[in-house]
């Protein structure tokens, strides 16, 4: 039997008064952390949730989440992670999708109109029985009609709660993703799945009880929810939670708090790195403590790694993952020899192919398909028998992903499938065009899109965003490009953006690049 609660209860016995969770206003030890996540339990218990039930979270980067995140699992219900940046209709298709029983929801703080929004979708749902609001300290509103006050819910419950013990292969957590196509799928992960991940994970960064582990990536996202959160309690280590990422909250956290581990999406360092407050700050302190990260959820240009050990002292690691994967199956190692442009080699049981359309391996160089298999792999899109067929023909997960394996069995990246462009013919790889792109000393970041073309029937499109006090024009792009390109792969179009559209990730959005390319 297995269940993820057991990382809480541990950290409870073993270090009942050491932090766990900081943010700016608060903080939280394992022990009280254990103790609130019981409250919660037993709340859920109160609204009549069971061992199977599907319990939906929204919520900030905040205590709130880990405490409510671990109080469901310890019923033997499943998380239902969803992003607090939706609206009502995508919500309510959310919950619908995943058979939601009970919703609970933290009113945005102020800074969203989550409460608005998610009562909303909890009104348009079909089978969802009680919506819990977590209101902020302050000033509390009227709650809607049905709405339950979660506060008051949770306050008079017992601190003490036997955790439900479910089969490791019992669904722990549904993360909607949109998978390799099409409307966002729940990705139904294991406790087996997060086990393993988070217990390899935590070896291949060192992770130990004494790292002081930076969080501004979203808990609802599968890097923030298994890499910094789970890994990083697994280990017994102290988070600090941002609700939001922001270059000067970061930084004056990484000084205050002797953050060890600071790991996110390519965007987050990139904003770090050209942040106009940056030297302000004590970068001696930070790298001082600052010993490892990962970057990934993104390709990685190759000059990001340099330019943060160039100036903060720390050598990233890179990493390869999905939500259907449980976040990561391949990274780079500590100590081991890698490609400067892969992203290392398979996790701790993962199997890794490159395939071409009929299954057949593809040799050492040549580019395929990225195909996995192994303990970290979902169990499956929740109540989507046609995806599933899809996704896991031949018995292999299919990624979506364009890649490569080296000689020395290091993976490298090309791209998504549904973004390759075709330009006459050829293929073209959207993420090498932007590697080679941000390596030209005046440009900041680079999107890069295909766009209809009535002779080619695509042609390359390069979104791109200069460094401040520098001018380019269009054809010093496209010199550049065509010097390290081939000569179906470079940029014909270049469109100068002040930034380029991010998602709640801080991953760039490429639909929103191709919305912004038909004003071309």
């Amino acid at each position: 039997m297995l269940n993820l609660a057991t990382v809480v209860e541990t950290n409870a016995r073993l270090y009942p008064d050491k932090p766990a969770l900081i943010t700016e206003q608060s903080r939280v030890t394992h022990g009280a952390l254990n103790a609130f996540a019981n409250q919660v339990a037993n709340s859920l218990l109160e609204l009549g949730v069971r061992p199977g039930d599907r319990v939906a979270l929204s919520c900030l980067t905040n205590p709130f989440f880990t405490m409510c995140y671990y109080g469901i699992l310890k019923t033997g219900a499943v998380v239902v992670s969803l992003n607090p940046l939706l609206k009502r209709e995508e919500i309510a298709r959310n919950l619908d999708d995943a058979e939601v029983s009970v919703f609970i929801c933290h009113d945005g703080a102020g800074q969203l109109p989550m409460a608005v929004e998610g009562y909303a979708a909890f009104e348009m749902a079909c089978g969802c029985r009680s919506f819990c609001l977590i209101q902020e300290d302050g000033e509390q509103p009227c709650l809607p009609n049905r709405a339950v006050d979660f506060s008051a819910l949770v306050k008079p419950q017992s601190r003490a709660f036997e955790t439900v013990q479910t089969a490791p292969d019992a669904a722990c957590s549904i993360i909607f993703t949109s998978g390799t196509t099409g409307r966002a799928k729940g990705a139904e992960l294991t406790h087996a799945n997060y086990a393993v991940t988070c217990l390899s994970y935590s070896d291949v960064m060192g992770y130990t009880p004494d790292d002081v582990i930076l969080v501004a990536a979203p808990l609802f996202s599968v890097l923030g929810q298994t890499m910094l959160m789970s890994a990083g309690l697994s280990a017994g280590a102290t988070l600090v939670l941002q609700s939001r990422f922001d270059p000067e909250r970061v930084l004056c956290a990484m000084e205050r708090h002797n953050v060890t581990v600071f790991s996110g999406v390519p965007t987050m360092f990139y904003s770090l790195l050209h942040y106009p407050g940056l030297h302000k700050h004590d970068l001696v302190k930070i790298g001082k403590h600052w010993r490892t990260g990962i970057v990934g959820g993104a390709p990685v240009p190759p000059n990001l790694l340099d330019e943060v050990e160039s100036v903060f002292g720390v050598r990233l690691q890179k990493g390869y993952g999905l939500s259907e994967t449980t976040a990561v199956v391949a990274t780079t190692r500590r100590g081991r020899p890698y490609a400067k442009d892969s992203v290392g080699v398979p996790m701790w049981g993962a199997e890794i192919r490159i395939v071409d359309e009929s299954m057949n391996d593809r040799s050492a160089g040549e580019a395929g398909e990225i195909v996995v298999r192994g303990p970290m792999v979902m169990r499956g899109y929740y109540n989507r028998p046609d995806a599933n067929a899809e996704a896991f023909r031949g018995g292999w997960f299919h990624t979506g992903d364009v890649g490569m394996l080296d000689a020395e069995g290091n993976l490298h990246i090309l791209d998504r499938i549904k973004d390759m462009i075709i330009r006459a013919g050829f293929n073209v790889y959207p993420c090498q065009v932007e590697a080679v792109l941000m390596r030209h000393p005046d440009i900041l970041m680079a999107g890069v899109v295909g766009v209809p073309d009535a002779k080619l029937g695509e042609e390359v499109l390069a979104c791109v965003v200069l460094r401040d006090g520098v001018s380019l024009n269009a054809e010093d792009i496209i010199a550049w490009g065509r010097k390290y390109l081939a000569g179906h792969a470079y940029p014909r179009r270049v469109k100068f953006l002040d930034r380029l559209p991010l998602g709640p990730t801080n991953k760039i959005l490429k639909s929103e690049l191709r919305r912004l390319a038909a004003s071309i």
